[in-house]
């Protein structure tokens, strides 16, 4: 890959702008990492139809416009046609940040937004965060760029034996046009524990970029039903990963459907 005639400047200036709104996490060793991708995505480039496994997307396009951080607003949200159940479990993102007014938790494991567990580098799970999120080097330009702008997304952690009596609904919502958002799910699933989560990706804008990055982490006899619906914009672009580890006698079902 090579980065000769890409124009990243809304990528350094969007890096700048998160930066800015850092202040002091700026020196955490999180955001050290999230420095570290962005070289690398510098040094790669984005693919393009040179690249083998490219060679039939274009993604000119893409690389042609110029997107902002995200500004998050409620008001343009709908979720009628998007949740499944009120009585469920849910976590809703609009614009990558988590709205707490409409999500809905299960009680007794440890479940947090990945904002939560970066604020405060003392929490139990910021040491695993930091470890899963430095996995992107050998995923490719898109979970770069997601890893360089990590700032929210959900973390899952299941203890031994725990089970989720209800499936978990992760919706992220992109609420206007020509903005970037990387959402980043990290499921951990300790022995004998199980999951069935749905993640759903939808847009009231247009012309919007979506990376998401996807892990799950399996450990023996651990049970995992997984749904991804993609449903954005028509003029959207979205580039989603999803990375797994698996122990012996672990079963994983996953179902990806695209309709934007």
């Amino acid at each position: 890959m090579s980065n000769h005639n890409q124009d990243l400047k809304w990528i350094e200036s969007g890096f700048a702008a998160l930066e800015a709104k850092l202040n002091g996490a700026s020196n955490l060793p999180v955001h050290q990492l999230r420095k570290q991708a962005l070289e690398n995505l510098f040094e790669t480039g984005f693919p393009s139809s040179r690249d083998e496994d490219w060679k039939y997307t274009n993604v000119k396009d893409l690389l042609k416009r110029s997107y902002s951080l995200s500004k998050k607003d409620d008001s343009k949200v709908n979720l009628e046609s998007i949740i499944f159940s009120e009585a469920g479990y849910r976590l809703i993102f609009v614009d990558n940040s988590f709205n707490s007014n409409l999500s809905r938790l299960p009680e007794g494991i440890s479940a947090f937004t990945i904002s939560e567990i970066l604020r405060n580098p003392e929490h139990e799970s910021y040491s695993n965060l930091k470890l899963r999120l430095s996995e992107y080097t050998e995923w490719g330009a898109y979970a770069a760029l997601n890893t360089a702008f990590s700032t929210d997304g959900f973390y899952l952690h299941l203890k031994e034996n725990q089970k989720v009596d209800q499936p978990i609904h992760l919706i992220f919502i992109t609420s206007s046009s020509e903005i970037a958002t990387h959402p980043r799910v990290i499921l951990e699933l300790d022995k004998n524990s199980s999951l069935s989560i749905v993640e759903t990706y939808t847009g009231s804008g247009s012309k919007y970029f979506t990376t998401a990055v996807t892990q799950i982490n399996m450990a023996e006899d651990s049970y995992c039903d997984h749904y991804r619906i993609q449903d954005e914009a028509l003029d959207a672009f979205h580039f989603s990963s999803l990375r797994t580890t698996q122990a012996s006698s672990s079963i994983l079902k996953t179902n990806s459907f695209a309709f934007g």
